[in-house]
């Protein structure tokens, strides 16, 4: 229910910002318009790019953010495991989010725009919150492992845009190689 209330006033403030800034009512040919769930989490997302990531835990050192949720070692661990293209998170080590909860982990990935997968790496359900992000139904692009033969699956532009790879990792520009703790994003 928050999730859904806190989608809506971004969508609302998105449409709202547009259609003050435009009073002809016609977007301009350098706004486009979100398609996708997914493309509106990374366009409300603080965090884009490995410069923004840096910028971020310099702002909140020593203050309040959803990364410090994750025990010191367990954060370094995520941080590194990140990698990253012009469209976001390519993909990273889910390990390090078993010693969390469910919304924790909603709320970490959110930073990134990839609150979608936070169901699928496997953490803690503690609360009815936690329940919820965990019930929530995967996604139609969630893939595990499970079925894939060993080495690399190479996701077709254009159709495995939206396609997540448990347990694989982002090895190469469109390519997702085995990996027993990563997820490797539709980004790839």
């Amino acid at each position: 229910m928050k999730i859904r209330l806190i989608l809506s006033f971004v969508l609302l403030s998105f449409f709202a910002f547009i259609s003050v800034s435009n009073a002809d009512d016609s977007l301009p040919a350098s706004v486009s318009v979100p398609s996708s769930t997914r493309e509106l989490a990374f366009l409300a997302a603080p965090i884009k790019t490995s410069q923004d990531l840096r910028a971020y835990l310099e702002m909140t050192e020593g203050r309040h953010s959803p990364l410090n949720k994750l025990p010191p070692n367990a954060r370094e661990r995520f941080l590194h495991s990140l990698t990253w293209n012009e469209r976001g998170v390519t993909g990273f080590s889910y390990e390090s989010f078993r010693e969390i909860t469910a919304t924790e982990a909603y709320q970490i990935l959110a930073l990134f725009g990839i609150q979608h997968v936070a169901s699928i790496v496997r953490p803690k359900v503690r609360s009815i919150s936690d329940q919820t992000i965990m019930s929530m139904a995967r996604p139609q692009g969630q893939v595990e492992a499970q079925g894939f033969g060993p080495g690399t699956i190479t996701p077709t532009p254009g159709n495995d845009l939206e396609t997540d790879y448990m347990d694989f990792k982002c090895s190469a520009r469109a390519t997702c190689s085995r990996s027993t703790t990563d997820i490797c994003t539709g980004n790839c």
